[in-house]
């Protein structure tokens, strides 16, 4: 059964393993745009005459940032991260039954 997202997270926690994915339109919309931004960043990278150190001083730096920034708003605006797998009510129950 689907849980509703009454604390209204903008990312939920994952069923297998650990991280976040979107639950609401503002975690979609900003997960949009971060992507949309490292995609730009990696036209960037293919620009002619683009020198190492360009790439070294402008792109991975902000990328650095960006990723930060995304890990930080799915902390403060997500479900608390841990490591899973599959459904902890099932597990539960089945634990339940084994006994």
């Amino acid at each position: 059964m689907k849980k509703e997202n009454q604390k209204k997270y903008w990312f939920k926690r994952k069923f297998y393993g650990w991280g976040w994915s979107p639950a609401s339109w503002e975690g979609w919309v900003f997960l949009t745009i971060y992507v949309a931004i490292l995609t730009l960043n990696a036209f960037r990278l293919d620009a002619p005459g683009l020198t190492v150190q360009q790439v070294l001083w402008d792109i991975l730096p902000e990328t650095a940032f960006l990723t930060i920034l995304l890990i930080a708003i799915c902390y403060c605006k997500g479900e608390t991260p841990h490591w899973q797998w599959g459904d902890p009510e099932k597990q539960t129950k089945s634990k339940k039954k084994k006994r």
